[in-house]
């Protein structure tokens, strides 16, 4: 497999066609995600994670997302917290 044309991105690797579909692939696009509201807050945020595997890096359609915040900011559990009340 030949590399996209990027330039480089540290460490010497260059990322190639093949493994962006291959990582798009492996995550779980949130819009398949369904949760019942009927459940209590803890199980919902349970069930969340379960179906996205991994809350820190999804996709949304054609997208990746990777979940980043602020040191001083709101955590990650906190925002989830939130989202799901």
């Amino acid at each position: 497999m030949t590399s996209v044309g990027f330039p480089n991105l540290g460490k010497g690797r260059r990322p190639t066609l093949w493994r962006k579909d291959k990582i798009m692939r492996e995550l779980v696009d949130i819009n398949t995600v369904r949760i019942d509201r009927d459940l209590p807050q803890p199980e919902r945020i349970t069930e969340y994670v379960r179906q996205i595997k991994n809350p820190y890096h999804y996709k949304s359609g054609k997208f990746a997302v990777t979940e980043k915040h602020p040191e001083n900011g709101a955590t990650f559990t906190e925002c989830l917290i939130n989202f799901m009340n």
